[in-house]
C-alpha cells in the first residue's frame, strides 16, 4: 500500500485498511503522550488508532508536541 506520511511516500506491506497502530509501529513512532494522527483532514482519536482506518492512497500527518523554547 503506499500512503503518504507527513508529505513523504512510504510502501507499506499491507493488505486492505491499516491501523494508526500498526503504522506507528512499521515506522518505529512510539504511540505515547503527545502524538497525535490525522487521516486527510480528520484527527483519528486514540480510542480509534486500532480501527483499519488508513486506505491505499491516504495522506497521514503524525505530529508530536515538543517542549522547550
Amino acid at each position: 500500500m503506499e500512503i503518504r506520511v507527513n508529505g513523504k511516500v512510504e510502501n507499506i506491506e499491507v493488505e486492505g485498511s491499516l491501523s494508526v497502530e500498526a503504522l506507528l509501529s512499521e515506522l518505529g513512532v512510539e504511540a505515547a503522550r503527545g502524538v497525535a494522527v490525522a487521516v486527510g483532514d480528520q484527527v483519528v482519536p486514540r480510542s480509534r488508532w486500532s480501527e483499519p482506518v488508513i486506505e491505499a492512497g491516504n495522506s497521514v500527518e503524525i505530529i508530536r508536541a515538543t517542549q522547550g523554547g
